[in-house]
């Protein structure tokens, strides 16, 4: 296969993700009247869960190797389950827009991160675009207007978390799979759901269960998984990271025409200042790395 057309090959791979991404957010958000929000933990953890073990047993490695029970896993389970908990009930409370745009800003906090924690080497230029997607999430937050909602918060929280779980996914173990380390990280969501739904709502599904939502959480979380993998394997990183940023147009696609949210001048410009800055750092690591 020629460079072109790989490349092509992983770029639609990663739209594909992207695009579902985007539909498990709607299902989950579609969800919130029908399920409790500690139920909708209980099914992204055992979607999550039976998938990657799943993966995980067809590729022989084993489950409970000793490398799981190393702190850094461990953390890396704890900002799974808050990161992915906080979505979810940021999504039952903020537009779809507004979630979407503020998660764009997680590659910027990855690699602050990665300059603070690991000691990697970020020069000026990218330190400033770091700054001006910052100031992209305040403008979409616009904390001056009216106060911030609790949602928005929630969405920030959930932007951090699953940056800092990026950040320690870099130092786990190289020695431990990925599909393990997913897999221990959705079984300890599962946990929490499961005990969260037993405690709040009382049962882990109602009696009647939306049950179309529920294989569109699974389906489309499962399938995006499997097309951002591919996509990273069929291409260079460098080629397809750029396109991660399409999941806000989806979402903004099914914010306005499945849900009616309003786009505002907020929304956009700071999603532009968010986006751009992702872009420009892209851009910059890809000059460095190609520098000899």
């Amino acid at each position: 296969m020629s460079d072109n057309s790989a490349n092509g090959r992983g770029i639609a791979l990663m739209l594909a993700a992207m695009a579902l991404f985007a539909l498990a957010d709607l299902a989950i958000k579609l969800a919130t009247g029908r399920l409790a929000q500690p139920q909708i933990i209980f099914v992204v953890g055992l979607g999550g869960t039976l998938t990657f073990v799943t993966l995980a047993l067809l590729r022989r490695e084993t489950l409970f190797p000793p490398e799981v029970f190393r702190p850094i896993v461990l953390a890396r389970n704890l900002t799974e389950i808050v990161g992915v908990s906080t979505m979810i009930v940021a999504l039952g409370t903020t537009p779809l827009t507004i979630v979407g745009a503020i998660l764009q800003a997680s590659p910027l906090v990855v690699m602050a991160g990665g300059a603070l924690f690991l000691g990697e080497t970020i020069g000026w230029r990218r330190w400033s675009a770091a700054v001006v997607g910052f100031l992209g999430v305040l403008i979409v937050l616009r904390p001056w207007n009216a106060g911030v909602s609790p949602g928005a918060i929630l969405a920030v929280i959930a932007m951090v978390c699953v940056s800092l779980r990026d950040i320690l996914n870099r130092g786990a173990p190289a020695s431990l799979p990925t599909s393990v380390l997913a897999a221990h990280g959705l079984a300890s969501l599962l946990v929490v759901g499961l005990l969260w739904s037993l405690l709040g709502p009382g049962a882990l599904l109602p009696g009647d269960p939306p049950w179309l939502l529920i294989l569109a959480i699974v389906a489309s979380g499962t399938g995006a998984y499997f097309a951002i993998t591919a996509s990273v394997r069929a291409a260079p990183v460098s080629v397809v990271a750029p396109f991660r940023y399409s999941r806000l147009l989806f979402l903004a696609a099914f914010g306005i025409l499945i849900l009616d949210e309003e786009v505002t001048w907020a929304l956009v410009l700071g999603s532009a200042l968010i986006i751009g800055s992702g872009l420009y750092v892209l851009a910059r690591e890809r000059r460095i790395a190609a520098t000899p």
